[in-house]
């Protein structure tokens, strides 16, 4: 089966159990699966893996956005707090995300990937 019809699959069997396509497949892992990652839906993932996604996210993408906002003049981040609030907030939102989907899929029946 190739994976973009299993990946509707996926969104199908969760949509039964009443569970919104947007959280089934977030924006996130529909941006990993467009660059060709394989990287499980955050419903079967574990808490760590999860952060580590969103770590990764922010560490790359949120100091890229910082430096444009420097460059003209929108923001004065220098190198040090850039990284440091890109990891923290990777993190704190990597961590709210995990929860969020860990009781999203209590209670319900998560087909595999």
């Amino acid at each position: 089966m190739k994976e973009k019809t299993k990946i509707d699959a996926y969104i199908d069997a969760l949509e039964k159990q009443g569970i919104d396509r947007r959280d089934a497949v977030p924006p996130l892992y529909r941006w990993f699966w467009s660059l060709g990652l394989h990287v499980r839906p955050p419903l079967n993932q574990s808490m760590f893996s999860m952060i580590l996604h969103h770590l990764i996210f922010f560490v790359i993408v949120f100091p890229i956005v910082m430096y444009i906002l420097g460059w003209i003049g929108l923001s004065t981040l220098d190198g040090g707090l850039l990284i440091f609030v890109a990891l923290f907030s990777g993190t704190i939102s990597g961590y709210m995300t995990a929860r969020r989907f860990k009781k999203l899929g209590t209670g319900i029946d998560i087909p595999e990937l």
